[in-house]
């Protein structure tokens, strides 16, 4: 099964350009998205291997977005854990 890869760039081109490189170099399942929120409405939905994040976004920034993104894989690794 294929890595998923998360990038969450406001700037197009700064995302096409990670995208672009990270696609040729590995293969992996790449999402993008413009937003902090968007990001976080996709990590709700699917589970990522990585996140690359810009800091500096709008509204939910990437350093909320991280400490948002660590709680949900903490909720998500306790819940494994009581199944086991």
């Amino acid at each position: 099964m294929a890595s998923r890869i998360l990038v969450v760039d406001d700037e197009i081109d700064i995302q096409n350009i990670l995208v672009e490189f990270i696609s040729v170099k590995f293969e992996v399942i790449i999402d993008s998205v413009n937003s902090g929120k968007e990001a976080l409405d996709k990590i709700k939905k699917k589970k990522y291997n990585l996140l690359i994040t810009d800091i500096a976004l709008a509204a939910l920034d990437g350093i909320s977005l991280g400490m948002a993104t660590w709680s949900l894989w903490e909720a998500w690794a306790l819940n494994l854990a009581l199944k086991l």
